[in-house]
């Protein structure tokens, strides 16, 4: 069950929890969104996060006005000038600007201003596409390494184990003691057939 606390923090139940583990497709996006977190602390270490997301809009569609960008991003023209002006090489506050924008008069409106990435800001987009690019090619390899590691009996052992655990999670807890006992009983019974075997074995070879 999903519920809202104070500051509109999502709480959820333990079991909502449990039916909803994160995925390798969850992983290999996130880790996609560390590399591009990277890439922009790369340029400067601490950058607000309005500042970055801001920086992909103008990477976007260069050449639109303030007011266009603020109604993309949701928030005010005034607050999109500060960030455009943080972007560019002339910031209004104590830090210098990160020159990655310029913004210039539209020739067809002089009242307009047009914003486009400087040479910085297109040698970062090109470096997130390449981090982000390698990326996939890495866990290309490695599924085919794994995939060629794997032999056909080990698919079919992951195959049983994951349906194991899937009806395992459906199982209370005297359920779930019940099949240990069980588990245990049988591997012990396996065990005691294999010792004579060893027993004869070593006994035959010494002879």
């Amino acid at each position: 069950m999903l519920r809202y606390c104070e500051g509109g923090l999502l709480l959820a139940s333990s079991e909502v929890l449990r039916r909803s583990p994160i995925t390798k497709d969850d992983h290999a996006v996130l880790h996609q969104c560390l590399l591009l977190m990277d890439a922009f602390r790369a340029i400067r270490r601490v950058m607000p996060l309005q500042h970055a997301y801001t920086f992909l809009f103008v990477a976007l569609e260069e050449g639109r006005s303030v007011s266009e960008y603020a109604k993309c991003a949701g928030t005010t023209q005034a607050v999109m000038t500060r960030i455009l002006f943080a972007l560019s090489s002339r910031s209004r506050g104590r830090e210098p600007g990160y020159s990655l924008v310029q913004q210039v008069i539209d020739p067809q409106d002089g009242r307009r201003t047009q914003t486009f990435l400087t040479v910085r800001g297109k040698a970062l987009v090109h470096e997130i596409g390449r981090l982000i690019r390698s990326d996939r090619q890495r866990a290309m390899k490695l599924r085919k390494v794994m995939k060629a590691e794997k032999s056909p009996r080990h698919l079919e052992n992951d195959q049983w184990l994951s349906r194991l655990i899937e009806a395992g999670r459906k199982l209370g807890a005297d359920d779930i003691q019940l099949v240990v006992r069980q588990v245990e009983a049988l591997i012990g019974h396996r065990q005691s057939k294999k010792t004579p075997f060893r027993r004869r074995h070593r006994t035959s070879t010494s002879l």
